[in-house]
This record gives C-alpha cells, structure tokens and sequence, in this order.
C-alpha cells in the first residue's frame, strides 16, 4: 500500500509545499522548474547523508533564503526541532526587515500556516505549531579585554537548527560562537548560506572545506551531465547557446541546448568523503534567468551597470576580488631579494610594531622616496625580548599599535630611549597623520585606516620594498600580507558607499599592520644615503641627519 499524501508532506517539505499549493512572493511554489531546490529543501541529501552542517554558496535571485523559510516552517509544523530553529542576520536591523517583511508576506499569503501561529508572535519569534523560529542579529554588543566578542542572542536561546543568512558578512568571531546555541541538542544542526565575497573569507572558506556539490543537467539526447558554471566559467560564449531566439546551457557533449529541470540532473559531490554539504547555486539554475542577456553582462559589465566582482559574486554566486585590492604571495615574494635578515645594524632604523598575541615587527630603513629596505621581521613574546631586538638593530624611531595592550605599550614607550609614538586608526581621516608629541620625541599618532592601508598595499605591489631572501619568517609574512583587503561597505551613520580595509576570516594580519605602523615611522625620517651593504648582518653609517 503507497504512501498517503499526508505522509509524503511530513516527510518532505518540498512535497508539502508542493501539495499544499505554497505561495512563496505572490507566486505558486513550482518545483518542476526548480527541481535543485528540491535537495536544498531537505535533512537529508539524495545520496543518503544527514546534512548537520550545510552551506550554501549562492548568487542572489535563486531562492536561498525563501527555501529555507519554507524547510523550518514544514519543520515547525511538523515538531522536527522542538528546542527551536534560529534565523541569524549579521545584524539586528536584518531581523525587522525580513520579519516583519518577507516572513510576514509569506504567512499572509499563505493562511493554512498563518492558521498555525500561536499566541508568540512577534518580530524575533513567530510560534508555529509547538516550535519557536526566533530571528536574531548576531552583531557583538559586548568585547571582552578588547578582543573575545560576545553577544545575549549568542547565549541566551537553546535550538535544534541554526540558520546564519548572508554568512559572508558576519563577524567571524561572533559565528563561531553561535554553536552554542546546539549545545543541547540532539540533532545540532547548522546551515551557512549566503552570497559569497572575497575569496579565502567566511562564507567561500566553509564552502572550500565542504563536499562541494555542483548541479549536473543530464542532456536527454546524450546522456551526458553538464554543469553550466564549470562550463560558463571555462568559455562562456560556448557554454550558452542561443535556440529559437532564447539562450540555453550547451550540452558539453553534444552541444544540444539543454535546462536545469531536466529529468535525471542531480547534486554531484565533488569530496564525497567530506562530512559538511556544500552546495553552490548560481544564477543559471534560475528558470527565470535570460542567458543570452546573461552572456552579453559577462562580456560588458559596465554597459549594463554591472561591475565585474558583482557578476561573480550575485550572478555566478562565486567570491571575486580584484588584484588591487588584496595582495598575493607572489606579489609578496616578487619583492624579496638576496640578502638574508640582519641580526644587527649599525644605521639608525626605524621600526613598526602590531601587538597580539606575541609582538610581530618590522624594522628597516628608508632609502629614497617610496623605496625602504626591510632589514628584520620577526615575533616575540614580550616586550623585554622586543627591548632586545630594538637595541640590536639601532632602532632609533618607532610607531606602535596603541591597542589593545594599551597599559604594557605606555610602558614599554616609557623606559625605551628612542621615539616612540603609539598608534590609534581613524576611520574618517583622509589627511596626513596627527601627530601629539608630549616630549622626547613620544606620544601618539592618529592615522586614516584607508589611506595607509593602501600605502601597505602599493609598498609591496609597487615593489617600493625591499624584502630579505626566503625563510621560514618571510613565508609567515607573506601569508599574513595577504590577509587583509579592500571592500565597498556602506557607512551605517551616511548611508554611503565607502572603501574600508577589514581581515579575511580572522586570518592573522599581523604582518600587514605592522608594515604599515614600519611606513607612519618611516615617514618621520629622512632617507639613509650608503655606499654599499657591509656584510648580511649590518649597514654603513648613515651620511646624513637621520631625523627630519
């Protein structure tokens, strides 16, 4: 005897919103033309795995949030979480806007689940059946020694099911504190999605470390499995053919046009091994999406107001960031030269410090305008070692993190005999820096985050430095220099578009800043004139005035 239907639409979510005539932003829920969803619709994968952890790497327009909205409403129907299912956004104004907005139209279109709403009905919990779906910002409102973040909606709410949307711009530390809320749970279940970014960051990083999943279109003529991003990805002007005036993928065998809903496509993993379900949906899977007009953005972005990151990243759902605005290793190690690190310096240098865990530096001198040889990196762990390193290598001007060791910097400034000047970063700062000497030649320096960044960032793609030979340290450095990047942001007090330096998934970058403190010192210092270097562990005096 068959299944009843009523036992197919507890079972499966994509049935019960097929049955129940789901309406999802004003349209009836299809799933003939959306068959992919059907997967990203479930617990389970077609191949039989229990998805506990789940990440979806998406382009915008696909589904990816909605999908989810209907998987914990047939979820909460169903009492298949009943410690709850947490919505988190990377910050509280996300939760009014889709609760009391998206969530809010699909209940009002949709009265059979409206009919299910118990007396909890507010923006940041909505009861339905006997299980809460809360929708919390996960922003930090609490740090701790000026590093651990924390935040109540991190701690406070016990749940079976997480769900961070737009993962790519969440605070790392603030994500990986959300587990917490699982802690009880005996299903602890967790699902990353979100339009991805940068490459090496949050949400792209997850994905990286998945199974991978990639939609296959198996062609009806052939038999033959295509995936349309591979394709477009390789020749994009060969991966979509234009049949009777529409565009379409091209079959990769047989070149026949072929479309996502067709009988037999499937999720492919490429890391079967893996135990988090990746999956990576773009635009192509849409059977709204024109690609003909699709191919004609790849190949002219800005005539149809499109930047090429953003085709990546909202069309083709993959990370994209231009080479000038993140270094590379190579670019790193183009500038490294032959002389291995001094281990002293008869010179006069001048030297940045990051504080952290242990203390990186990075000491040098400046030999004309834009051009500075970097003679030492390194890291210790106190300042008494940092003492020692600074004395052998005549470090005679430095500028120091300010933060967030604030009472150890002051002293260490205090009892050193050379310039010292703490720095604090300034968001809103265009201008050169602000210096406040309050004697000796000590005090602090405010500097724009922005424009020295950039400084940092052509020091080394500019090859203005000069770098010693490979080592272990100078791999660490040149790892840590790509860490930080540029990214359009909008500033939440203007509302504008701004540029703004932030770390890649709490990568070190502990290199980069110390760097950029190396060139605010450098800039107080008049250029070192030598002859010549006399032997790998020391430089000539210098021939002129050293301070300006």
């Amino acid at each position: 005897m068959g299944m009843s239907q009523e036992d197919i639409c507890a079972g499966s979510s994509a049935a019960w919103a097929h049955y129940t005539k789901l309406i999802i932003d004003g349209h009836r829920f299809d799933l003939e033309k959306r068959a992919y969803q059907q997967e990203l619709l479930s617990y389970w994968t077609m191949d039989g795995k229990k998805k506990t952890n789940e990440v979806i790497q998406t382009g915008s327009q696909v589904g990816k949030t909605i999908g989810k909205v209907i998987e914990a409403t047939h979820g909460a129907m169903y009492n298949k979480y009943p410690q709850g299912i947490i919505f988190y956004f990377p910050q509280r104004t996300g939760v009014d806007v889709f609760s009391a907005g998206r969530f809010q139209y699909f209940l009002d279109d949709n009265p059979h689940v409206k009919a299910m709403l118990g007396k909890t009905n507010r923006n940041d919990c909505r009861r339905i059946g006997k299980t809460n779906i809360y929708f919390f910002g996960a922003g930090a409102s609490i740090r701790v020694k000026g590093e651990a973040k924390d935040a109540s909606s991190a701690r406070s709410t016990p749940a079976d099911w997480i769900i961070l949307d737009e993962r790519a711009i969440f605070d790392e530390d603030m994500a990986k504190q959300l587990n917490q809320r699982l802690g009880n749970s005996t299903i602890a279940r967790r699902t990353d999605v979100g339009t991805p970014k940068i490459p090496g960051d949050g949400l792209d990083t997850i994905y990286q470390a998945s199974d991978q999943r990639q939609w296959f279109i198996k062609c009806e003529k052939c038999n033959h499995y295509t995936c349309a991003e591979d394709e477009f990805i390789a020749d994009a002007d060969k991966a979509i053919i234009v049949y009777q005036g529409k565009g379409y993928t091209a079959c990769s065998h047989c070149r026949e046009p072929i479309v996502p809903w067709a009988p037999g496509s499937k999720w492919v993993p490429k890391y079967p091994d893996r135990t988090t379900q990746g999956y990576w949906v773009s635009q192509m899977l849409n059977p709204n999406r024109n690609l003909e007009l699709m191919l004609q953005q790849w190949h002219d972005p800005e005539a149809y107001q499109w930047t090429k990151e953003e085709f990546y990243r909202t069309v083709l759902g993959m990370p994209y960031i231009t080479a000038e605005h993140k270094l590379t290793q190579q670019m790193v190690y183009s500038c490294i030269g032959m002389d291995k690190m001094c281990e002293s310096s008869r010179v006069r240098t001048v030297m940045g410090v990051d504080i952290g865990k242990v203390l990186h530096y990075v000491i040098g001198i400046k030999r004309g305008k834009k051009q500075y040889d970097i003679l030492k990196v390194g890291r210790v762990a106190d300042q008494y070692e940092l003492h020692d390193v600074a004395e052998k290598m005549n470090v005679q001007f430095a500028v120091i993190d300010h933060d967030p060791e604030i009472h150890m910097v002051e002293e260490f400034q205090k009892h050193e005999k050379y310039a010292i000047f703490l720095n604090r970063y300034s968001d809103t700062m265009r201008g050169q820096p602000v210096y406040i000497d309050k004697g000796d030649k000590k005090g602090t320096v405010t500097s724009g985050r922005t424009k020295f960044c950039d400084m940092t960032h052509d020091a080394i793609s500019d090859r203005q430095f000069n770098l010693p030979r490979r080592c272990p340290e100078m791999d660490e450095y040149a790892f840590e220099m790509t860490n930080t990047v540029k990214v359009l942001e909008k500033d939440e007090k203007t509302g504008l578009s701004v540029y703004r330096y932030r770390q890649l998934s709490n990568k070190p970058d502990h290199y980069f800043h110390a760097s950029l403190y190396f060139l605010l010192a450098a800039q107080e210092v008049a250029e070192v004139k030598t002859n010549e270097i006399e032997g790998n562990n020391t430089l000539p005096q210098a021939l002129n005035e050293f301070y300006l």
